[in-house]
């Protein structure tokens, strides 16, 4: 999801392009699109990426992260929008209702605009960002990038193209890109393999 299949060509090493002989990421979704065309042929691209969202990032990201976090917590959430009625519902929608210009949830917020506030119905969106870019630039967190991905025991796997990765550290270093999400998602990665692979 962070890098494009260009950039994916480029991270990876040639080693395993080679296994990898061509295979894509659209192969995840390719069996999702060709449900959804097989049921409802003239589904528009909104009906197909809504479709791919709740069989894929639905349950395999936003839920079973809100599970994971809650339940650590000890706190019982739920999914009021998710209830099957209320989804078989807004899924027959016309388009029109859900999307007006770059403003989703749209019958939502009209449904709303009597309870709540306009300016805080229809401000722009904000997520639970940390500041990774100005991290990841600074000299403390930059060791930790050289710590955690240039010298991870990852490495040895030969996954990546290293000479790659270096260059976009180099060049997010001196502010010629921005690269901070793809490193940020390499750090994890690595961070992940140490903890959990090798055990360290």
């Amino acid at each position: 999801m962070v890098f494009d299949e260009d950039l994916k060509g480029r991270l990876l090493s040639p080693a395993l392009r080679r296994r990898l002989a061509g295979l894509s990421s659209y192969e995840v979704v390719r069996r999702y699109d060709e449900r959804l065309a097989a049921v409802r042929p003239g589904a528009d691209f909104l009906a197909r990426l809504t479709y791919q969202e709740l069989q894929l990032r639905l349950p395999e990201l936003l839920l079973m992260r809100v599970d994971k976090i809650t339940m650590a917590t000890s706190v019982e959430a739920r999914v009021p929008f998710l209830d099957h009625h209320l989804v078989e519902y807004a899924l027959g929608l016309p388009r029109r209702l859900k999307v007006e210009g770059t403003s989703g949830k749209h019958i939502l917020k009209r449904a709303l605009e009597e309870v709540l506030p306009r300016d805080l119905l229809y401000r722009p969106k904000r997520g639970f960002g940390a500041p990774i870019r100005q991290w990841l630039r600074d000299g403390r967190a930059s060791s930790l990038l050289d710590a955690h991905v240039m010298n991870s025991s990852l490495r040895r796997r030969d996954f990546f193209d290293y000479r790659f990765i270096a260059r976009l550290f180099d060049e997010h270093r001196r502010g010629t890109r921005d690269w901070s999400f793809h490193l940020w998602a390499l750090l994890n990665l690595s961070l992940w393999y140490e903890r959990w692979i090798e055990r360290q």
